[in-house]
């Protein structure tokens, strides 16, 4: 049965069946899960190699950064020893996590709402070709636009900080168990963080053995 349909401006009609929204759903979430899963078991096993106390917060949203950061130990940043950067880490995906929810929140929340009244979502290209726009009568309280804007930018600054943590965090725990790959190892887990792939969670239960 049709899910949804969409009207483009130029008259084609998109139609979206539910059981391609519930094979989209079940695939992406069963990706999700197993790379999540092999993060864990490799941080957990890891832990368990190096004597690290707290081996479970592998499987902990966030926390299990820090992890990451206790089994790699210091490192140097600009010339100073840094005892955890995975403590910043964690901090730094907590804060983006929460940033994103509420923006992602507000954008899909005209679409959403026109979608279950049962509206009709007309899309039409935005004036830069980047994007699409949507015809909606629906009005932001001035506190939400203010928050949309200024998230925005402050998002992209915590990215940048977020990928530099995580770079200085993998790399000196790729260095620890795998000292001749570590710097391609990086390098692979960078590009997938940045794709929204977690090949560092591949990485780290290839090399959960290794001591």
């Amino acid at each position: 049965s049709e899910l949804l349909q969409i009207v483009f401006s130029n008259g084609t009609v998109g139609i979206v069946y539910a059981w391609q929204a519930i094979v989209v759903l079940c695939v992406s979430a069963a990706i999700g899960i197993a790379l999540y899963l092999l993060m864990g078991f490799g941080l957990r096993r890891m832990a368990l190699n190096t004597q690290t106390k707290f081996a479970w917060l592998g499987f902990v949203p966030f926390a299990r950064y820090y992890l990451a950061g206790k089994i790699a130990g210091a490192g140097r940043v600009f010339g100073k020893k840094m005892k955890n950067a995975g403590f910043w880490l964690g901090i730094l995906a907590g804060v983006l996590f929460a940033l994103n929810a509420v923006y992602n929140y507000l954008s899909y929340y005209p679409i959403l709402t026109m979608f279950f009244r049962g509206d009709a979502i007309v899309f039409t290209p935005s004036p830069d070709g980047l994007g699409w726009m949507y015809e909606s009568d629906f009005v932001y309280a001035r506190a939400a636009e203010v928050y949309m804007t200024v998230s925005s930018y402050v998002t992209f600054f915590l990215q940048l900080a977020f990928l530099f943590f995580f770079v200085l965090t993998f790399m000196q725990l790729f260095k620890k168990f795998s000292p001749r790959n570590y710097f391609a190892f990086s390098l692979l887990a960078f590009f997938g963080e940045v794709l929204g792939f977690s090949v560092a969670s591949v990485i780290v239960f290839a090399q959960r053995r290794k001591k």
